[in-house]
């Protein structure tokens, strides 16, 4: 399941090129604090008795805690997808989500850098200000 949603969105990184896994530093520190938070979660609600693991239905490798690999992986894999999902539909629709412009019309003052490329300033903008 996890490789299946892998390869539905890791075609957009070489087609689009929206350019998430050619900053790989920046996505591991996205991934980092992912990881970490909902891995001591699974381990906290784990040990409280409030979830367990079929350990039939895994592949049986288990990390430090017990937590399965399988857990790991959903914690990468699906974040990775809806980054690469969500600098694709930017990347689509030609704007920044939370930049300059949003349906025509100002919504915040400061430029908001996404994974793509950075954001040059159109010949207009530097003529009417900010």
């Amino acid at each position: 399941m996890l490789a299946g949603c892998l390869l539905a969105a890791l075609w957009l990184e070489p087609v689009l090129r929206v350019g998430v896994l050619r900053q790989w530093r920046r996505l591991l520190l996205t991934l980092l604090p992912v990881v970490l938070v909902f891995g001591c979660w699974d381990l906290a609600a784990v040990a409280a008795g409030h979830w367990h693991y079929d350990w039939a239905q895994l592949v049986g490798v288990r990390l430090p805690g017990g937590l399965p690999l399988e857990e790991l992986l959903f914690f990468i894999v699906i974040p990775v997808c809806a980054i690469l999902g969500f600098e694709a539909v930017r990347k689509v629709l030609g704007r920044r989500v939370l930049g300059r412009r949003v349906l025509g019309r100002r919504v915040l003052g400061r430029r908001v850098l996404g994974w793509g490329a950075p954001h040059r300033r159109a010949a207009s903008e530097d003529r009417c200000g900010r």
